[in-house]
């Protein structure tokens, strides 16, 4: 006889192979696979992965982006990852000088990640409002900053964004853990969910971390702000282009015009003179 605790061990296994599949697919597939697997395993007697397969969420379209970068871009989610890794390190330290460098770094990923989320979206035919890449950046930079965030994203079963909170990653609905788990979550207790703050940590340490994360918050947005305002210069630098070459084209067909005008005058003026020297001489006689 299967010892119950072994049986609820490859219930595990066989929902995290479901997820993994279930969440690989376009948002509009997920509730007809999501079906066909429960009843699958209904059919077979697994009563309770059925269940669980049948609360697993439909993804958000930011979440189905993050899961879409998990899968196609595992080297840039590798980087961010780490990234979140060393900023944690760096804030334990208190080493500011790398703080700031990171911060930076973190800014250039996450747009890359962006950039390539919405290429991936359009190749698939669909389209990201800016509403749905602010929730997949805020996602991203939740990743950086909570290592329940990171090992979430990093799955690739997400069902809803994320967003750092300054105390630890919040999922969008109030959840206190990813959503899209269900009971699997449950059976993994707190891994997945870090503890609002270090045990022992005094008053001042935990205001000196909410200064912090509300600073790397205000980076985050000027970073946001100055790459938009980039965004726009580029775009206006483009636009002049454009109607520089086009003022270059007029000035070319102007100069032009101008030089047949002028032709045209001294051909009309060698005509009228000659019209004149033929009535005098047809006069004279």
């Amino acid at each position: 006889m299967v010892p119950e605790e072994a049986k609820g061990n490859d219930c595990v296994m066989d929902l995290d192979a479901v997820a993994g599949e279930l969440y690989g697919l376009l948002p509009e597939e997920f509730a007809a696979a999501r079906k066909m697997r429960a009843g699958e395993a209904q059919a077979e007697g697994e009563r309770d992965l059925a269940a669980a397969v049948r609360q697993l969420r439909r993804p958000t379209t930011s979440a189905w982006l993050a899961n879409l970068l998990v899968r196609e871009r595992p080297t840039q989610i590798g980087e961010l990852l780490e990234l979140g890794t060393a900023m944690h390190r760096a804030q334990a330290d208190l080493a500011g000088k790398e703080m700031r460098q990171l911060s930076h770094q973190r800014q250039a990923v996450v747009t890359s990640l962006s950039d390539a989320a919405r290429r991936l979206a359009h190749d698939r035919g669909k389209r990201t409002s800016d509403a749905t890449m602010r929730e997949l950046e805020e996602t991203l930079e939740a990743a950086i900053a909570d290592s329940g965030a990171r090992d979430a994203l990093a799955a690739g079963h997400l069902a809803a964004a994320m967003r750092y909170s300054g105390l630890g990653a919040e999922w969008r609905g109030g959840a206190t853990t990813p959503p899209q788990m269900g009971p699997t979550a449950a059976r993994r207790g707190a891994a997945t969910s870090p503890p609002l703050r270090r045990a022992g940590a005094t008053a001042d340490e935990a205001g000196a971390e909410k200064r912090l994360a509300r600073a790397e918050r205000e980076v985050a947005e000027h970073a946001r702000r100055r790459q938009k305002a980039s965004e726009d210069v580029d775009r206006c630098n483009r636009a002049i282009g454009e109607a520089e070459d086009v003022l270059r084209s007029l000035r070319g067909e102007r100069s032009r015009a101008q030089a047949e005008l002028l032709q045209a005058e001294r051909a009309l003026k060698a005509a009228e003179r000659r019209a004149d020297d033929a009535g005098g001489r047809s006069s004279g006689r």
